[in-house]
């Protein structure tokens, strides 16, 4: 079929045979999805109106997904059309939200190498992040005034935590934000002297840059090649993940 050929959008078939190779045909792996889709892009990419259809189509796809990983298509799709300047239908207020989205995804795609981050403990000492012994690290950001941190926080170390600590996995927990007090009495009360716990009160580490904070908690499961291989997953996915991923490092 030619993609470029405009006569398509006159029907309803283009949508829905799109949306079936998508969801249906291709294997649900973000990289498989990311390399077919900037192909059906390039393929109707001979006339402005098929251009610009099937990139709004697949910027959709994209966006609604909810595939871990598969801000890595939304990556593409941005920095390769919209903010290239080549997606001239594009508005200011679309242009400057995919940036936003841009700047909060672009260093910690799944698969890439995890930014190493530098940041004092209770006690003063700096420790960093690649230099945790364990195989797998659950960097975990969080703030205590969150009300989704303090139901989550305690059941990531009592239920998750304990279940694998002497398997090769730590928690990198990160404090967000810059009250000393309010963080001791966090750690204190839920008892988590067991993880590294850090924070970064003169803000040298950038974190907020290279992972995306605007929400917490943030999880980002790294592996001993420090590489990410899960983020932005609830603690029931997570003890999935460290169950396979254990077991296949034991084996």
């Amino acid at each position: 079929i030619n993609l470029s050929d405009p006569t398509l959008l006159y029907t309803n078939v283009l949508q829905q045979k799109v949306d079936f190779y998508l969801n249906k045909v291709l294997p649900q792996i973000p990289d498989t999805l990311t390399t077919e889709a900037i192909a059906l892009i390039e393929k109707a990419s001979h006339d402005t109106l098929t251009f610009q259809n099937m990139t709004s189509q697949l910027l959709n796809f994209s966006i609604k997904s909810k595939i871990m990983g598969m801000d890595k298509l939304l990556l593409a799709i941005a920095e390769n059309y919209y903010l290239s300047g080549r997606a001239y239908w594009a508005d200011s207020t679309l242009l400057a939200d995919l940036e936003k989205e841009v700047k909060k995804i672009k260093y910690n795609q799944i698969g890439s190498y995890a930014a190493n981050l530098s940041a004092e403990t209770l006690e003063g000492t700096k420790v960093s992040l690649n230099n945790t012994a364990e195989d797998f690290i659950l960097l975990y950001f969080y703030e205590p005034s969150c009300g989704h941190c303090k139901k989550e926080t305690p059941k990531l170390h009592d239920e998750v935590y304990q279940k694998y600590k002497n398997k090769g996995f730590e928690v990198f927990a990160f404090y967000t934000h810059t009250d000393k007090k309010e963080w001791e009495e966090f750690v204190g009360k839920h008892q988590l002297y067991d993880w590294t716990n850090v924070w970064d009160p003169n803000r040298e580490s950038f974190f907020w840059h290279y992972y995306d904070v605007s929400s917490t908690p943030s999880l980002y499961l790294i592996n001993k090649e420090r590489k990410i291989v899960a983020k932005k997953i609830d603690l029931g996915s997570l003890d999935m993940i460290l169950d396979n991923e254990l077991n296949k490092e034991k084996k």
